[in-house]
């Protein structure tokens, strides 16, 4: 990243919050090059502003499928995190970073930054990062072949989205749990898990998710 021009400092910190949350965006809605503009032309900054652009680009160079430069910008955002005292944003990064370290086969690392990832969550009642905890939670006991553990999580963490009615939650947990049944012979009923993909679908199609979207079609074209 780049400062864009030498601001005063309370402008800088609002503009780089802004330019992250426009990259959020951005980067559901596939546009990644509007994404790595925003991150690139956002001020210099220290403290929150530094984090959330970092945590950021973690989730662009995620979606870039480029896991090992998106584990270290997840991991760089969890130490400024912590060092600022921000347990939400900590446990949000740790929580990036699981992602990319389970595609890249690194199982054990992934379930050390669950297991913080699910003490701080339930510590501190971050109900929507359980969730997700325990939908990644599913996809690792998935990678070591315990899919009676695998079906567990998936299943929790989706009554946890259901709860919250967070219908995205429930959309990236159908897709993590219909890959599997789609996949995995003995994990379960495929037909299900052509049912979830295909709810998966539905959703992220509806809220313009297109990255999650073409992943979803993958599976169901047998991708």
């Amino acid at each position: 990243m780049r400062a864009a021009e030498v601001v005063p400092e309370g402008w800088a910190l609002g503009q780089a919050l802004l330019n992250a949350g426009h990259a959020r965006l951005s980067i559901f809605l596939g546009r990644l090059q509007e994404a790595r503009e925003l991150l690139a032309g956002a001020p210099l900054v220290g403290g929150l502003g530094a984090a959330e652009l970092r945590l950021c680009q973690g989730l662009l160079q995620a979606a870039l499928g480029r896991q090992r430069d998106a584990i270290a910008d997840f991991t760089a955002a969890a130490a400024l995190a912590t060092d600022l005292r921000l347990p939400y944003l900590r446990t949000a990064a740790f929580l990036g970073a699981a992602e990319p370290a389970l595609a890249e086969g690194q199982l054990q690392q992934a379930e050390d930054w669950l297991v913080d990832v699910q003490m701080m969550a339930e510590a501190l009642g971050f109900q929507r990062l359980s969730g997700h905890e325990r939908r990644l939670r599913g996809q690792v006991l998935r990678s070591r072949g315990d899919y009676a553990g695998a079906v567990g999580a998936f299943v929790e963490a989706l009554r946890t989205f259901v709860r919250l009615q967070d219908r995205l939650g429930v959309a990236c947990t159908d897709l993590a749990f219909g890959a599997m049944l789609v996949r995995e012979p003995g994990a379960g009923d495929a037909r299900r898990g052509l049912f979830m993909l295909e709810e998966a679908l539905g959703i992220f199609q509806r809220a313009g998710a297109a990255l999650l979207a073409e992943r979803a079609a993958r599976l169901l074209a047998g991708g």
